[in-house]
């Protein structure tokens, strides 16, 4: 039997083991900190100066001190003091500091730009990774004709999506 769980490294109970609550109470506390994981920062590099448990940062690039080698990964401080967690793809983490939400893909945290298919709401597919064809101007004698038409299709495919409401 593994001592430690495959996808975030918690500690398992061993069967004739001593002093359990040990083992059950670090896997908790791992829980504790990972479960809808909020964190202070991600621009720091070290620990910050002057902080209490309970706290989690996601290490900067470029860390030293007692995060030397911990770049991207997850620190949490509690009463036992640092423990580190390497996030997994998909790991996401609201960002205090910058009042946003991070994701981990390849072990790079993201802010900027999610993986995403589409964007649905209520059922209704506002944005899409296949765009809503429209059709070019075309036709007409007069530049103006072309224009309403094509504002014409905008508008349809706009109120579509739910974006904009007949008036």
């Amino acid at each position: 039997m593994a001592e430690l769980s495959a996808r975030y490294a918690l500690p398992l109970l061993q069967s004739g083991q001593a002093q359990k609550e040990i083992t059950h109470n670090g896997a908790i506390a791992a829980i504790d900190a990972l479960l809808h994981l909020a964190v202070e920062s991600r621009v720091l590099a070290a620990p910050p100066a002057g902080v209490g448990p309970p706290g989690g940062w996601i290490v900067a690039g470029g860390a030293f001190g007692l995060w030397a080698g911990r770049s991207g990964q997850i620190a949490i401080l509690d009463a036992g003091g640092w423990s580190f967690v390497v996030p997994r793809d998909g790991c996401l983490a609201y960002v205090r500091d910058e009042g946003l939400f991070a994701v981990c893909i390849g072990g790079t945290w993201h802010a900027d730009a999610w993986p995403a298919r589409a964007l649905s709401v209520n059922g209704r597919t506002m944005l899409a990774t296949t765009p809503i064809a429209l059709a070019g101007a075309s036709g007409g004698a007069v530049v103006d004709v072309e224009a309403r038409a094509a504002l014409a299709a905008l508008t349809s495919a706009m109120r579509a999506m739910g974006l904009v409401a007949l008036a």
